[in-house]
């Protein structure tokens, strides 16, 4: 979009801040590389570089100045909403449209853009007697999932529980004789036979 005119400006510009000598070929050359940039972001920004540099300027300089001024403008503007109801194809042009001309610098607040009406949506008149008996059979199917994951959570708890140890008797040692005892009373009875 910048026009070889606009092209030797820019060069003239450049030229009072670092000496340059523009002429009709560097103009046309600059008008190429620049090439779909707005002339007023590449002023702008060739402006802003000598204000803040004493480098040689070249189009790739300003190609990436242009870039930041317009994505700092989009960022500086802030979320937007979007109008419900519209199509993919009209929601891309939507956003592709709006995010340019917040870039040119023609939309600088959300006031400014078309209001959006969010619109609550009744699903039950849409879709009829079809949405209730789904609510219904969801219901009654929710409620069957829920009591037979009750049971099996019960079951689960019952299997790990141990098996209660049954009680018993305490032993009686008296009938029965202690080892030590029988191996001295068979000591006496060897030494008897003898």
């Amino acid at each position: 979009m910048v026009k070889p005119t606009e092209a030797a400006a820019l060069l003239t510009i450049a030229a009072a801040y670092d000496n340059r000598k523009p002429d009709p070929d560097a103009a046309k050359a600059w008008a190429m590389a620049l090439d779909g940039l707005r002339f007023e972001d590449c002023r702008q920004v060739v402006v802003e570089h000598y204000r803040t540099s004493r480098e040689w300027m070249m189009p790739v300089d300003v190609i990436g100045g242009v870039k930041r001024l317009r994505h700092q403008r989009i960022l500086a503007f802030g979320p937007y909403d979007v109008p419900s109801g519209l199509s993919d194809a009209e929601y891309s042009r939507f956003i592709t449209d709006t995010n340019r001309r917040i870039g040119d610098g023609e939309l600088t607040s959300p006031d400014q853009l078309p209001r959006v009406e969010l619109v609550a949506r009744d699903v039950t008149a849409e879709l009829g007697q079809a949405g209730t008996s789904i609510r219904e059979d969801n219901a009654a199917a929710v409620k069957a999932a829920r009591a037979a994951a009750a049971n099996a959570r019960r079951a689960a708890q019952a299997a790990r529980k141990p098996e209660p140890e049954p009680l018993l008797a305490p032993e009686d040692h008296s009938r029965e004789p202690e080892p030590a005892a029988l191996a001295a009373t068979t000591t006496t009875e060897e030494s008897a036979d003898v």
